[in-house]
């Protein structure tokens, strides 16, 4: 079976910059040693431009965005679970433009993911914004929900965005039944299961559901869950 590859794609050439086509072409070569290099990527005109966009943010939107991800704490495995659904859902396509760019801005080693250094030595030169070192290691402590000691776009996004904006009653009910996997208006044992992961063990789960609990009838209500979930707005956690 022979195929025949073109480098011809109408859709995308009407839609896309002249640097991005060269460069996609450049990625995509037949023979290996004719692909462009990491190196060479890296200094591509397109790249680097796509990294620059950050100086069109105003000071207010950095700053807004930097004081939301300084107050940020989570103490609840559900309420990390409901922020990394909600967050792709409903913050808005502008506010996530706006912290692409900051993210994009902060990482510098264009890997999707920002260490500690890389954080204070960016902010001040990028922002100039300055931030000590023990203070932002107990920041990245704090958005790090994967506990790998770095920062992706995900826990980014989640950390700075406007929680306010974000955790509405329309959103925090909307969220709850796509939890509500059997839809009898509780979260269950199984519900946390199935939203948590199915390697947690029953003293997990319990541990849960306590959390939120406040009845103690082993199971979380609607106002238990918002209730939960709206400590998030007041930087309370609770291990």
């Amino acid at each position: 079976m022979h195929g025949q590859y073109s480098g011809y794609f109408p859709e995308f050439d009407r839609n896309s910059s002249k640097e991005l086509r060269s460069l996609i072409q450049n990625m995509i070569k037949l023979v290996p040693s004719e692909r462009i290099s990491s190196t060479d990527l890296v200094l591509d005109p397109w790249v680097n431009s796509a990294h620059q966009r950050y100086r069109q943010l105003s000071r207010s939107i950095v700053n807004t965005a930097f004081s939301n991800m300084r107050s940020f704490r989570l103490g609840y495995q559900l309420q990390r679970a409901s922020l990394l659904h909600m967050a792709w859902i409903y913050i808005s396509k502008k506010e996530r433009e706006h912290l692409r760019m900051i993210f994009d801005a902060l990482d510098e080693e264009k890997d999707g993911e920002i260490e500690l250094k890389e954080f204070v030595i960016q902010l001040k030169e990028k922002f100039d914004i300055q931030v000590k070192v023990q203070e932002m290691e107990q920041i990245i402590k704090n958005c790090d929900l994967d506990g790998d000691g770095k920062i992706q776009f995900t826990e980014f996004i989640i950390a700075c965005c406007n929680k306010k904006a974000l955790l509405t009653t329309h959103n925090l009910a909307e969220c709850f039944s796509y939890f509500d996997d059997d839809g009898d208006g509780v979260l269950s044992r199984n519900d946390l299961q199935e939203v948590l992961g199915e390697d947690l063990d029953e003293y997990q789960i319990g541990n849960i559901l306590e959390d939120a609990d406040d009845e103690c009838l082993g199971k979380i209500s609607i106002r238990e869950f918002n209730t939960l979930m709206l400590k998030v707005l007041r930087g309370k956690e609770s291990f």
